[in-house]
């Protein structure tokens, strides 16, 4: 431990050559060993820098193991569960889907670790669990909403009946029989006939 806390200087100086996910990772977890640097945990500041060059080289940086930290044994089976919801996210595209999202659910997945470990400041606990759970909610598919049906298209306006035509005898008023029939047609059509429609 003698040497400890020469990880952050190295690690802000290390220039970035991964893809998004990888540059995102590298950004959060420089943030985290920054912070505990100022914090005088430089044991944690150097691990978090280690993992944020490792990322700037593009390496394949995986969340901290369980095992890797002393958790209260009232904590693990919380951050196991928490763990697998992250590789499982991670496994199925996360990192190139929503490569933002996915480093900062890995980054604060990992403080949550540290401080949980700790375990003396409630605060952080709580901040860095908040953080992962809001970052795991952006890796979550979004339910497409259905589109409703088009609505069914209006009734064509009902076409007057006719033309209807009435012939009388030639200088006549009487109906003819044949004008009678069509004068019935007439009547039936203008029964069926709505005019608002």
């Amino acid at each position: 431990s003698g040497c400890a806390g020469f990880g952050f200087g190295e690690a802000e100086m290390t220039a970035p050559q991964g893809n998004a996910h990888d540059r995102a990772l590298q950004s959060g977890y420089l943030e985290l060993s920054r912070s505990e640097f100022n914090e005088g945990d430089y044991i944690d500041s150097d691990k978090f820098a280690e993992r944020s060059m490792a990322a700037a080289r593009g390496e394949s940086v995986a969340p901290e193991a369980i095992s890797e930290r002393d958790l209260p044994a009232d904590r693990i089976g919380t951050l196991t569960g928490a763990r697998g919801g992250l590789g499982t996210a991670l496994a199925g595209g996360a990192a190139q889907n929503n490569p933002s999202a996915a480093a900062e659910a890995q980054v604060a997945f990992d403080c949550w670790m540290q401080e949980q470990e700790e375990n003396f400041q409630p605060d952080d606990i709580a901040a860095c669990q908040e953080r992962f759970i809001a970052a795991m909610e952006a890796l979550e598919p979004r339910p497409v909403a259905a589109v409703p049906p088009p609505p069914p298209p209006a009734p064509a306006p009902m076409a007057a009946p006719g033309p209807f035509t009435v012939y009388f005898d030639f200088d006549r008023a009487e109906l003819t029989p044949a004008a009678r029939t069509e004068l019935a047609d007439v009547i039936q059509a203008a029964q069926g006939f709505d005019e608002g429609s």
